[in-house]
């Protein structure tokens, strides 16, 4: 197994920046999963990890290795591109094949190809051309060729878009299979939240060409470092509101809408204060005689939709439109039975806020 280890890593492209001190490790045997926004340098990432170009400055380590120098033929790696494609005129099994060392014997090449069709699940398409097959089947079999090579580290870049539900679904669970059963150290990109949550033991959160936050699935939802972190994760995404301090209290939208008790220092000018969708509650009625909510947002009710066990809830308040995920119980009768256009509170614990500085978007602890 091999540690990959990414050192200040700067990439330009003439005047444009991608990454920016780009640092981060990812521990033999992790699958990882870089998270960031289309265009943020996900795939720059991957490339220079591979060797295929050669960063503007710093250093590439595997297994504490500096391989800078290497070409991408003599690093022990195995990369998947996001548009990778068969060999038109090649059936996939000579496809797969075709992407092996020469060093290695004719039944050594069967048995690697054999192996990697069973366990990406394309045993029965081993003699098929490209052109017969489906967008998933042409997914598992480039997954197929990187299984085959049987490096230590391999690169996915988004090798799960362009799938339908099903089909994501259990590919997402299938590669999961294959890193478990081979070993190494996977490196997955991706733009998709849930994505990263469901498959990676670590998740590095790439912003502005830098790493916000390197963590957990649950530290980075639960204690995100940054608001770009904050956003990254969760579907409805995390909804955000600015406040200001005046007269004593924080203000929301020029009314008092949350608690005296908000025990955040007045010393900046605007915070966010954040919510995760699942977090807030939809009250019909204004008053709180228990004192349960810190904020209390005024809004008119816009719809309800159905999502499995959870009803999402859509409130206008001012200009923003704000999305709230509640349980189907009857304790939630009574908010429930609310209809479009009537007054309604969205209303969030103390426990559940998540307060930034609205300057430098970092993470505020009262």
């Amino acid at each position: 197994m091999t540690s990959v280890h990414l050192q200040k890593i700067d990439q330009a492209f003439g005047r444009a920046h991608v990454l920016r001190g780009l640092d981060f490790q990812v521990e033999s045997g992790q699958y990882l999963v870089l998270l960031g926004a289309s265009g943020g340098g996900k795939t720059t990432t991957l490339r220079i990890i591979a060797g295929l170009q050669k960063p503007t400055r710093g250093k590439v380590l595997l297994d504490g290795e500096d391989v800078g120098a290497l070409p991408p033929r003599s690093r022990d790696l195995a990369m998947v591109f996001q548009h990778d494609t068969m060999y038109p005129h090649k059936t996939l099994a000579g496809s797969i094949q075709f992407g092996l060392k020469k060093s290695l014997g004719r039944n050594e090449k069967e048995r690697r190809v054999a192996e990697a069709a069973r366990l990406t699940g394309i045993e029965a398409f081993l003699d098929r051309y490209p052109h017969h097959l489906s967008g998933g089947q042409l997914r598992r079999a480039a997954i197929a060729k990187a299984v085959a090579r049987q490096s230590s580290v391999r690169l996915l870049d988004e090798p799960l878009s362009s799938l339908d539900g099903q089909a994501r679904e259990q590919l997402q669970a299938d590669l999961l299979r294959w890193h478990r059963s081979l070993g190494g150290t996977t490196i997955h990109v991706t733009h998709d939240g849930q994505e990263a949550m469901r498959m990676a033991d670590v998740i590095a959160v790439l912003n502005g060409g830098q790493i916000d936050q390197c963590a957990g699935p649950d530290e980075i939802y639960r204690d995100p470092k940054t608001l770009a972190v904050a956003r990254a994760i969760g579907t409805p995404t995390i909804q955000c509101f600015e406040a200001c301090f005046r007269a004593g209290k924080w203000m929301i939208q020029n009314e008092v809408q949350t608690s005296s008790d908000l025990s955040i220092a007045a010393a900046r000018e605007k915070i966010v204060i954040a919510i995760r969708p699942e977090a807030l509650r939809v009250e019909s009625t204004e008053s709180d005689p228990h004192g349960r909510y810190a904020v209390r947002i005024a809004g008119r009710l816009q719809r309800c939709s159905f999502s499995g066990r959870d009803q999402v809830i859509s409130v206008q308040c001012g200009e923003q439109t704000v999305t709230a995920v509640q349980a189907i119980n009857p304790e939630l009768s009574a908010q429930l039975s609310a209809q479009p256009g009537d007054e309604v509170w969205v209303c969030g614990q103390q426990q559940d806020l998540l307060i930034f500085d609205a300057a430098t978007e970092e993470r505020v602890h009262s």
